[in-house]
C-alpha cells in the first residue's frame, strides 16, 4: 500500500470519528445504551432488508455514475463507479452541498 492511500485511510478514520462525536455531542440525552436497546429490539429481517436497500442504492448510484462518465467520454470499470458512488454518498452525508459537499465529491472522483 502506498503512502497516499494510508494518508487517505487515516483521514477517513478521523472524519468518521469526528462525525460520530459531532452527532453524539449534539444530543445531550443520547447514550450508547439507547443504541444497544434500539438495535437489539429490531427484527433481524428489517436489518437485513435495510442492508440490501443500502447496498442497492450504492450499486445503482455507481452504475449511474459509470454510465454518465462513459457518455462524457471517460469510460470506467464498474469498480470505479462503485468507489465513486461510495465516496459521493459519504461526503454528501457529512457535508451539505451548500458548503462544499459536491466539490468534495468531484475532488475524490
Amino acid at each position: 500500500m502506498n503512502k497516499r492511500k494510508i494518508v487517505w485511510a487515516l483521514l477517513f478514520l478521523v472524519l468518521a470519528g469526528f462525525s460520530i462525536w459531532a452527532v453524539i455531542a449534539q444530543c445531550k440525552d443520547f447514550t450508547l445504551e439507547q443504541i444497544k436497546d434500539t438495535v437489539t429490539g429490531v427484527e433481524p429481517v428489517y436489518i437485513v432488508l435495510s442492508l440490501v436497500c443500502m447496498s442497492g442504492f450504492i450499486v445503482f448510484e455507481g452504475i449511474a455514475l459509470q454510465r454518465i462518465l462513459k457518455a462524457l467520454g471517460y469510460p470506467r470499470k464498474w469498480k470505479k463507479g462503485f468507489l465513486y458512488a461510495s465516496a459521493d454518498i459519504y461526503v454528501s452525508a457529512i457535508t451539505p452541498s451548500a458548503t462544499g459537499g459536491q466539490p468534495a465529491s468531484a475532488f475524490f472522483m
